[in-house]
């Protein structure tokens, strides 16, 4: 009966919530998972006395945790935030464009994509990663010509060859898409989605 009473009462305090210096930690801990990322990086963004600085890093941050739980719309609203307290940051543009293809907010991304490629126009994966938005819109011929310019930048890459291949073989021109496979192969042995999509166009 002792026992029981004690365990009750236990059971019924209260735990304190984390300090600020707690949810810093939880926020920008490299090991921390995307939950804990989000509550810490909430708990201090409540502060009204965060320095800018932090607070962009605290948004940056928590977007990412809510990629990683597949929250593409709350991730966007992030790295929107980050991107108004700072506009050159092009890694929250570039994850921001990730974020609304994943939210399959095509044009948006490929905005932002845009922007980005006029500041660095000689950057393959972001001619790459266009390229997979425009074929998500049904922009095929805008597509190819993404994947075509990120071959030619960077043609030790297999990306791009694997992703012109697989458009190749949506529109029905497996000869072509069977080069680009292979292509892809020639410069990674171990591409596990060249080699299964090569393996859907051999004739059985």
């Amino acid at each position: 009966m002792i026992e029981s009473l004690l365990f009750a009462i236990l059971s019924a305090e209260e735990i304190p919530p984390p300090t600020f210096e707690q949810a810093r930690a939880s926020c920008f801990a490299d090991r921390a998972l995307p939950r804990e990322h989000v509550a810490g990086c909430t708990q201090i963004l409540d502060a009204a006395t965060l320095d800018q600085r932090t607070r962009t890093r605290a948004l940056f941050r928590r977007a990412g945790a809510y990629m990683a739980l597949r929250d593409p719309r709350a991730a966007i609203e992030d790295y929107t935030a980050t991107l108004a307290l700072n506009p050159d940051m092009s890694e929250a543009r570039l994850n921001r464009a990730i974020a609304y293809r994943a939210a399959r907010q095509y044009d948006l991304a490929i905005a932002d994509y845009d922007a980005l490629i006029a500041a660095s126009p000689r950057e393959a994966r972001l001619y790459n990663n266009r390229g997979n938005a425009h074929r998500d819109a049904g922009h095929t011929e805008l597509a190819l010509a993404d994947f075509t310019e990120a071959t030619r930048l960077n043609p030790l890459s297999p990306q791009a060859f694997f992703n012109r291949g697989a458009l190749y073989m949506q529109l029905g021109r497996d000869r072509e898409a069977l080069a680009e496979f292979d292509h892809a192969l020639a410069l990674d042995p171990q591409y596990a989605q060249a080699r299964a999509a090569r393996a859907q166009l051999e004739p059985r």
